[in-house]
């Protein structure tokens, strides 16, 4: 019943030493597709994924504004805006990349292949038997 409901009053005032609550940063920018966009602010470290017959690097990332408990691993592929930072981050730690079996977009490979140093697995094709 609405007559029960009581005014709302914060209570900073009535209890100054309580934490304050965490606040997110909204997203820095949008992509070309409108996606959100944050900014890393340090890897933390590097593993090596196998699914199926496929390997996949990842990225321990802590994000800007956010607290190191809310760092999450992300796909090399996520971290195109992060190039100069994964490559110091692989220089400093001696990570070498796995050669990935899946086929990379052409333009994440070109800004990894610059950034890194490392080129995307020629694509084969396919052979017919006679």
């Amino acid at each position: 019943n609405i007559s029960h409901l009581k005014e709302y009053h914060d209570g900073v005032l009535s209890f100054p030493d309580r934490p304050v609550p965490l606040t997110r940063p909204e997203p820095e920018a949008l992509d070309d597709n409108g996606a959100p966009e944050w900014l890393v602010d340090r890897l933390l470290d590097h593993r090596t994924v196998k699914r199926g017959s496929r390997q996949t690097d990842q990225y321990l990332v802590e994000w800007k504004g956010y607290p190191i408990s809310e760092a999450t691993w992300e796909p090399i592929e996520n971290l195109t805006g992060a190039m100069e930072l994964v490559k110091e981050f692989n220089e400093q730690h001696g990570v070498q990349l796995s050669k990935v079996e899946t086929r990379l977009l052409q333009s994440f490979a070109a800004v990894v292949q610059a950034a890194v140093g490392w080129k995307a697995p020629a694509a084969q094709s396919p052979t017919r038997a006679a």
